[in-house]
């Protein structure tokens, strides 16, 4: 509000917007403090009770000019109702300006705080996006250790040898029985070349004079081979 929105005591000068401390005159509408005029507080109540004039001056002037006490009581009363609102819409006004400076700083946190949750949006968008390179090559990786590992197994499967019908003297030595049997259909083992020789499991294990078949895993199939020929060849051991 301006200062000529306020009101402006005579007497004193100063300015206030409480019109219930003082009473405006009917005529040139200049205001007065009780307190400025010593009106005590019990005779406030009949000071406004009829129409206030500052000086003789103003209410002979008053009187020159035809009109109702009644009317003038009712545009007092009204002036008086008037600057009672005037003073509530004034703080209604300061109050809705401290709601918009609390909701504009409120905003302002919320944009610093969207700006902060989009920056780790977009790193977590970023780290999802190296996971899933990093999730792929992995993948890719275990399916070429599959099949490694599988045509490993098919490789170990091609180069194994299961020989029947031996007997297990004491104490044996399964891989000098092997090399027993290659020597005996005129195959020469190389060096190296039985990574594995042992004896199986037997079927029925309360059978005692049943032979144990021998599994032998050869470093190479081709020996497996040469050995099949050999027994072949040999026929009938």
């Amino acid at each position: 509000m301006s200062d000529e929105e306020e009101i402006i005591y005579a007497s004193c000068e100063k300015k206030n917007w409480d019109p219930k401390k003082g009473i405006g005159c009917c005529h040139c509408h200049k205001w007065e403090h009780f307190k400025c005029k010593n009106v005590l507080e019990k005779a406030i109540p009949k000071l406004r009770s009829k129409p206030y004039f500052c000086s003789d001056g103003c209410l002979a002037a008053h009187e020159s000019v035809p009109r109702s006490s009644a009317v003038d009581a009712e545009l007092l009363n009204r002036m008086n109702e008037l600057m009672s609102e005037v003073k509530g819409i004034k703080n209604t006004v300061t109050e809705i300006e401290k709601s918009q400076t609390f909701i504009s700083g409120e905003f302002d946190k919320l944009m610093k705080e969207m700006v902060v949750l989009k920056k780790d949006h977009n790193n977590l968008t970023k780290n999802v996006g190296d996971l899933y390179g990093k999730h792929q090559t992995v993948n890719t990786k275990v399916s070429q250790l599959e099949l490694e590992v599988d045509r490993l197994a098919r490789a170990e499967l091609t180069n194994n040898m299961v020989i029947l019908g031996l007997p297990s003297p004491k104490d044996e030595d399964v891989g000098d029985l092997v090399r027993k049997v290659a020597t005996s259909v005129g195959y020469n083992l190389p060096e190296g070349a039985i990574k594995e020789a042992k004896r199986l499991f037997p079927k029925d294990k309360n059978n005692t004079r049943a032979t144990i078949p021998i599994k032998v895993t050869f470093s190479d199939e081709r020996i497996k081979e040469g050995l099949f020929a050999g027994k072949k060849a040999r026929g009938q051991l």
